[in-house]
């Protein structure tokens, strides 16, 4: 009993120690983590490539079913449909596109959700793109 509450009390330490250090470093922007990724591409990008397709496939997938759970229906759920077709069509488009709006430090502290929706907005040609990225730098700022 001795030696598990000494190795107990250690590895309690070891941990302290651990999460004491964490608490010093600067979380990292949503804007930073997106390039970050691109550190680990290899010359095909498969890396890179897969974690961001992966992301907006997941986006895509939110949509679905937050529509399931509340029970969209008529032509609510059309629009639904609409939505994930297009992201499905488009999902290296769209990491592109947010790609090249994370290159702007103006943008770094905006959430990838918020970047995502900017960018699909900007594949189908929404005119507001300026502005929605304004409200999306005041909302990272909160």
């Amino acid at each position: 009993m001795k030696k598990i509450t000494t190795i107990f009390i250690i590895v309690i330490c070891l941990l302290s120690f651990i999460g004491t250090s964490c608490l010093g470093e600067e979380n990292m922007s949503p804007g930073k983590a997106w390039n970050f990724f691109t550190r680990f591409d290899s010359n095909d990008n498969k890396v890179s490539y897969l974690i961001k397709a992966s992301y907006v496939k997941g986006f895509r997938d939110g949509a679905v079913v937050s529509a399931v759970i509340s029970n969209t229906s008529g032509s609510n759920l059309d629009r639904v449909e609409d939505w994930c077709i297009f992201v499905s069509q488009n999902n290296e488009a769209i990491w592109k596109v947010m790609d090249d709006l994370y290159k702007d430090p103006a943008n770094t502290n905006i959430e990838w959700l918020a970047m995502c929706q900017i960018a699909c907005a900007k594949l189908k040609g929404n005119d507001n793109i300026e502005q929605a990225l304004q409200e999306a730098r005041e909302d990272s700022l909160r």
